[in-house]
């Protein structure tokens, strides 16, 4: 609960842009197929996974990434 209270402290105080989820009783890589934290995930507003990445954003996969996003935006 505490961990809980300073992330939701931490992301009123930055004007987060995105939801946080918690899930402190499960363990909810499997529910994503992820095998990593953090994982970061692209979906289309239809809820269609566009892109995926486990594992700390390099350079490589931030490239990536911004073509996925450009892509969706311009079919959107």
């Amino acid at each position: 609960p505490k961990s809980r209270d300073k992330i939701e402290s931490f992301a009123r105080d930055h004007d987060v842009p995105f939801d946080i989820w918690f899930a402190p009783e499960s363990n909810p890589l499997p529910k994503f197929k992820a095998s990593a934290v953090p994982a970061t995930y692209l979906y289309s507003a239809d809820g269609t996974l566009l892109w995926s990445h486990d594992g700390k954003i390099e350079s490589k996969q931030l490239e990536s990434l911004e073509k996925a996003v450009k892509q969706a935006v311009s079919e959107g």
